[in-house]
């Protein structure tokens, strides 16, 4: 009964320690199509922290959005000067680049 209660505890450790550790994720872009020098609102998860950034994706190149604003569920971004086309957004976190599946046409 003893090991079973360790291993119990043991599980739910881990597990909150896999909920805390959980890093930024994209859910959605609001609206979905735009111009350059538009805002943008992506909503997401844990993107309060200054060190994360919002990137247009295509064909192996990133460009850099500005931040307008901040919050843990949402960054309000500026349409960087780019070609029209579909770009997938990406998340800069520190010096990684993570190309997430919510696309933005911009026209």
């Amino acid at each position: 009964m003893h090991k079973v209660g360790f291993q119990l505890l043991w599980a739910v450790i881990l597990f909150y320690a896999f909920a805390m550790a959980q890093g930024p994720r994209l859910t959605g872009v609001e609206p979905a199509t735009c111009k350059v020098g538009e805002t943008l609102t992506v909503m997401g998860e844990n993107l309060g922290e200054k060190s994360v950034g919002i990137m247009f994706a295509n064909n192996g190149k990133n460009y850099a959005a500005e931040v307008v604003t901040r919050a843990a569920d949402k960054i309000t971004i500026k349409v960087p000067q780019v070609t029209p086309g579909s770009y997938n957004l990406a998340l800069e976190v520190k010096e990684s680049i993570y190309v997430e599946p919510i696309q933005v046409t911009v026209e």
